[in-house]
């Protein structure tokens, strides 16, 4: 009676980890990493603003590397710490993974 105890433990445990990224994250949530990734960065962002933030499309997830590919066009604006304003308008490619505390982030 252990032995299958354990056997339907280990396949629960196994059918969760399969399912823990089975989902790409919602267009929300890439707006959200992909703000709180850039605020901070290497450019000294103060305050960071999408005027425009559409997912155009997103590909099949990357077993291997664990990541959702996604191609993302974004147009807004930021302000430095310096209090300079910019405007930026691009498409970009970015792949989006859960860190180890189940949390969304972005590469």
């Amino acid at each position: 009676m252990k032995k299958w105890t354990f056997v339907l433990s280990v396949i629960a445990v196994f059918g969760f980890l399969l399912t823990a990224c089975s989902n790409p994250p919602s267009e929300k949530v890439m707006q959200d990493v992909m703000l709180k990734a850039h605020v901070g960065s290497v450019i000294v962002v103060r305050d960071i603003k999408y005027d425009v933030f559409e997912v155009k499309q997103i590909g099949k997830y990357n077993k291997r590397s664990e990541y959702w590919p996604a191609e993302i066009h974004i147009k807004g604006f930021y302000i430095s710490t310096y209090g300079d304003r910019d405007e930026f308008d691009f498409v970009c490619d970015e792949k989006f993974y859960k860190d180890d505390y189940g949390e969304w982030r972005v590469r």
